[in-house]
């Protein structure tokens, strides 16, 4: 079957009957049999053993949180799985473009997802996927807009969740009129140093990095971060769950204060620094320590920034 769809309005949680372990029911053949009959039973067996190929143009879609509008695809349905050929919508003030698959595996459906994304709004698209299942940095954190391309596989239940550890990604991220408000590991460093500035509301020049996340584990490349009220280099892993273990290098050039209008452009090197270890104890909480010859932990050896 080859369909082309149009449709002012769309609703995705309409269509999580697909997921789940599909069932072969045996129909007892009835005493009378007929020409409707034969048929009827025809038209179930061509749906269930064939195949459809459905071009869809939508003014909106929506699933659960997450809403588009514009919206251009081309699906594949297979026996057991879908193909999302094609797709490109407008979210969050920005565009989306992605292909992937989904894989009907029963309880537990195999998802792949490759996406390029083109200056949306980060808090908004971070409501809209739940935060993409972690809660390292979450919509009430962040604000600035983004652009990115994500490589990402995962696992949903037959109710469209993902299931626990089970995302694994590659994100090449450019977020800019970028800020931080009320993160705790940023009030962490404010507690050993700083101590007279504000790190409830941080503003950033462009922040860019390659993150790697795998279940509740987001891994930092070395990352620049320049802001109005520090600067620091960042490498390493934030676990929300087992533990977080990061290098943090602090320019000494962090003594001098960043007038509040001042343009925030990244410089690329770190220069004369401290050197911190911010690693979440056996009490669990996080704890910054200074470590000047990169010793503590023995997870990074100490290289020139």
């Amino acid at each position: 079957v080859e369909w082309n769809i149009s449709t002012p309005y769309l609703d995705l949680v309409d269509f999580l009957g697909f997921l789940g372990k599909k069932t072969t029911a045996t129909q007892k053949k009835a005493a009378v049999k007929g020409r409707i009959m034969n048929i009827t039973d025809k038209i179930d067996r061509m749906l269930e053993n064939g195949t459809a190929k459905l071009n869809v143009q939508a003014g909106k879609i929506k699933y659960k949180k997450f809403t588009a509008t514009n919206v251009s695809t081309s699906i594949s349905l297979l026996t057991n799985q879908i193909l999302l050929n094609s797709a490109r919508l407008n979210h969050a003030g920005g565009t989306l473009a992605m292909n992937g698959s989904l894989l009907d595996q029963g309880a537990q459906n195999g998802v792949g997802l490759r996406s390029t994304i083109t200056n949306v709004d980060i808090q908004a698209m971070m409501h809209a996927f739940n935060n993409f299942g972690q809660d390292a940095i979450t919509e009430q954190n962040m604000k600035g807009r983004l652009s990115a391309t994500v490589n990402l596989t995962a696992a949903l239940t037959d109710k469209g969740a993902i299931k626990n550890n089970s995302l694994a990604s590659v994100v090449n991220f450019s977020v800019t009129d970028a800020e931080l408000n009320d993160f705790e590991p940023f009030k962490k460093i404010s507690v050993s140093i700083f101590k007279k500035r504000d790190f409830s509301h941080v503003r950033f020049a462009e922040l860019k990095n390659t993150l790697e996340v795998n279940g509740s584990a987001i891994t930092i490349n070395k990352m620049e971060i320049r802001s109005n009220v520090f600067t620091m280099f960042v490498e390493g892993i934030y676990d929300t769950k087992k533990g977080t273990d990061m290098v943090i290098l602090m320019p000494l050039r962090n003594l001098k204060t960043v007038a509040d209008d001042e343009i925030l452009v990244n410089k690329g090197k770190a220069g004369a620094n401290i050197r911190l270890q911010a690693k979440t104890g056996a009490d669990g909480k996080l704890k910054v320590s200074w470590d000047p010859l990169g010793k503590i932990g023995g997870l990074f050896k100490k290289r020139s920034p």
